[in-house]
């Protein structure tokens, strides 16, 4: 018996050719529909933002002037992350919140974000003191959570307000990884 036939050399498969590199809107795309659980109004607006975002921000002109952006074709990635988060904001799967909110409006949020997540988990263990702020809170919230596989998450657009949501741990990871192809960082941290 040769060597090769001992060891099934001869049939061993060409080795498999890297996939395609993921394109920043497609990864953009997967990242908002872990975010909005699959839904399909999200997902809708982003792929008409996407197909023509010239016509897009035409069309929705008061999410360019509300967050101080022009049109630009250099600036159609970043109009896209925009458009993105308003659906997102706008379908309830995120918020905005200033990092000097008023405990009370944290945790309003919070329970909101978890409700629309379909995420059940009850913020009523958590004693959060009213003295600190959103950075304390949210790391106490994720500090508890944590344990439950469920953790806020923060979305950096560079601005003084924060894009904060809700989402299992490993749906946060996969969205995490996906948002960075895009050029978008997502974290658990406000700050």
């Amino acid at each position: 018996m040769k060597l090769t036939e001992l060891f099934h050399l001869e049939q061993r498969e060409e080795p498999i050719s890297p996939e395609e590199p993921i394109q920043p809107s497609e990864a953009l795309s997967e990242a908002f529909a872990i975010l909005s659980r699959n839904d399909l109004t999200v997902a809708e607006t982003l792929a008409d933002c996407i197909a023509d975002t010239k016509k897009y921000f035409a069309a929705h002109g008061e999410v360019l002037e509300r967050r101080g952006l022009q049109y630009s074709e250099e600036a159609c990635p970043w109009l896209r992350v925009i458009a993105a988060v308003q659906s997102a904001m706008d379908k309830g799967y995120l918020c905005e919140l200033y990092a000097d909110c008023s405990m009370e409006d944290f945790i309003c949020a919070v329970k909101f974000l978890l409700d629309r997540a379909g995420i059940v988990f009850s913020t009523d263990q958590i004693r959060f003191d009213p003295q600190k702020n959103l950075a304390a809170w949210v790391r106490q919230f994720n500090g508890y959570a944590g344990q439950s596989g469920i953790t806020l998450l923060f979305i950096d657009l560079y601005s003084d307000s924060r894009t904060m949501g809700v989402a299992y741990i490993a749906d946060y990871v996969e969205a995490v990884e996906m948002a960075g192809y895009a050029g978008v960082k997502i974290t658990c941290r406000p700050d």
